[in-house]
């Protein structure tokens, strides 16, 4: 028995001895250390800025921007690097470096992703609407084109879901028409604390002839009241408001357009 432990004693000992010495083990894939001895690392990605317009017109073509934000603050384009995606196809092809091309009105939304070496997978997001070349939709539904700000309040509720007082939801609308997507959307308590989101989906026009409805496909509707005069040379209403039901709760909402 002795002999066989000091035969697997001498077999450990050639193995560390061929490990330590670096004759026989991959060379590392770290970078060298620049001059002075200090390694110095990339910083960390700490969030993706996306930079994209609001709208553009069928058949135009514009270059989206991906910017990755540091931990030391600086910021660097990685828009060849990103991976791109849109939820809408039909409306928007957006290619491997960032280049959208408008193909049919409609809204949709885009989304940058990028690996960062330490921190995983960061993304970001941006609503488009590409413009109608003609109006053909109801004149009720005509003048809500555009990227909106969307903010719904709690008022009403039922008490046996607790007490959602002052609770809001937050998001993007991208309408063409009355029509689209939505993205960005995120539930806030009355603290102000984001508990729930985001979250994105679309938006279709609703059939009630006296009212201008729009429906979210997370069951939110949106009844509009009122719609907001179009600025001086437009023929969309800067903002536009009502009353949102939503399961159980309800209350008033404001969508403003966001300026191109």
């Amino acid at each position: 028995m002795s002999a066989l432990l000091r035969f697997i004693g001498l077999c450990l000992g050639a193995v560390l001895t061929i490990g330590c010495d670096g004759a026989d083990r991959p060379p590392l894939l770290s970078p060298p250390p620049p001059p002075g001895g200090l390694i110095v690392l990339r910083p960390d990605i700490i969030r993706i800025e996306l930079i994209a317009p609001p709208e553009i017109a069928p058949g135009e073509s514009v270059q989206l921007t991906a910017n990755a934000i540091k931990s030391d603050g600086s910021a660097e384009n990685v828009s060849n690097q990103a991976e791109w995606t849109t939820n809408n196809t039909s409306v928007l092809q957006v290619s491997s470096t960032g280049l959208a091309t408008a193909t049919n009105r409609g809204g949709t939304n885009v989304y940058a992703n990028v690996y960062a070496r330490f921190a995983g997978r960061h993304h970001a997001s941006a609503g488009i609407f590409v413009r109608p070349r003609e109006g053909t939709i109801p004149q009720k539904f005509a003048a809500l084109a555009g990227v909106y700000d969307l903010t719904m309040t709690v008022e009403v509720f039922d008490p046996a879901w607790g007490d959602i007082t002052g609770h809001r939801y937050s998001g993007v609308l991208t309408l063409v028409d009355g029509a689209g997507s939505f993205s960005e959307m995120r539930w806030f308590n009355a603290a102000g604390e984001n508990v729930y989101g985001p979250f994105g989906g679309s938006v279709t026009r609703g059939v009630a002839p006296d009212r201008t409805v729009l429906h979210l496909s997370t069951k939110i509707d949106l009844y509009v009241e009122s719609i907001g005069e179009p600025e001086q040379g437009q023929t969309v209403s800067p903002r536009f408001t009502g009353r949102f039901w939503a399961y159980h709760i309800n209350g008033p909402f404001i969508a403003t357009r966001r300026t191109p």
